[in-house]
């Protein structure tokens, strides 16, 4: 997605991170996690966890800007897009932009992932749209795994640069006329920002500098 902010565009997109480097931690709880009939993943990025979440899932949305799921990037060392590589490996996968994931009423979801998503979004009125967004599409017993890092120690360093700024949850850095958006949302806050949204957490744990929250609609 992107957002201007104090002045500068911020492109989100750019922040995704190839399916190499997607969290051991988070692969073995979808491996264990009961299997279900309808799941997405609200920001799937390069396609981290695409793979984990066909295999516990009967149909999988992914879901993400257009801009993410049509510009030619190296995934997987295959020059392509999210569209087509996720088309190719997972025929039957629904893709969604998140404007038509905010229109469509269907399917609903038993389960919806969203990894390191809220903390790269730097307005709280976005971050409000995709919460009640997954909200309405959320079976009545359907639930959602959030999950944000709460500490990173890259980010402490770039925090003491001169021209870094404070801005929500997080500091935005700048480069040249745009900036990056790095938010840091511990469980304290991240429990804060979903029960204000509706939700109810179930359980919430620490792994590692990540926390993980999976909360369901009260």
């Amino acid at each position: 997605m992107h957002y201007r902010v104090r002045g500068r565009l911020i492109t989100t997109e750019l922040a995704a991170k190839p399916p190499s480097q997607a969290s051991a931690h988070l692969l073995a709880f979808l491996k264990g996690y009961n299997r279900v009939l309808h799941a997405a993943d609200y920001g799937c990025g390069k396609l981290r966890y695409a793979a984990a979440l066909s295999a516990m899932a009967d149909s999988v949305t992914l879901v993400d800007s257009p801009e993410q799921l049509d510009r030619q990037q190296i995934i997987d060392g295959e020059h392509t897009t999210v569209r087509q590589l996720a088309k190719q490996r997972w025929p039957r996968v629904r893709i969604e932009t998140v404007p038509q994931f905010r229109v469509r009423s269907k399917p609903r979801f038993d389960f919806v992932l969203c990894a390191n998503v809220l903390s790269a979004i730097p307005t709280r009125s976005a971050r409000t749209s995709a919460l009640r967004a997954i909200a309405r599409r959320l079976k009545a017993d359907g639930v959602i795994l959030v999950v944000n890092q709460h500490t990173n120690s890259y980010y402490s360093q770039v925090a003491r640069r001169d021209d870094v700024v404070r801005h929500l949850d997080g500091y935005l850095v700048p480069r040249n006329g745009s900036a990056f958006y790095y938010g840091i949302l511990d469980k304290e806050r991240t429990a804060q920002i979903l029960t204000r949204e509706g939700y109810e957490v179930i359980e919430h744990w620490i792994e590692g500098q990540s926390n993980y929250a999976l909360a369901r609609i009260r």
